[in-house]
């Protein structure tokens, strides 16, 4: 009978885990979704830019 209990309790914890994880996840994505675009440019491509912008200083720089 405790074992029955406990073992209800753990699907119960483990359910609730779950749940929240998915909420999180949620969270996550929608908070992704929502800065992806800065002033209508992708965040890829303003990335893109700075590491093309800062191989470039790099390069002049050495030479």
């Amino acid at each position: 009978m405790i074992q029955d209990a406990k073992r209800q309790w753990l699907r119960i914890s483990l359910s609730v885990y779950e749940t929240k994880l998915q909420e999180y996840n949620h969270q996550f994505q929608s908070i992704l979704l929502n800065n992806t675009s800065l002033q209508g440019t992708s965040l890829l491509n303003d990335i893109s830019r700075y590491v093309t912008y800062r191989t470039n200083e790099m390069k002049q720089s050495i030479s």
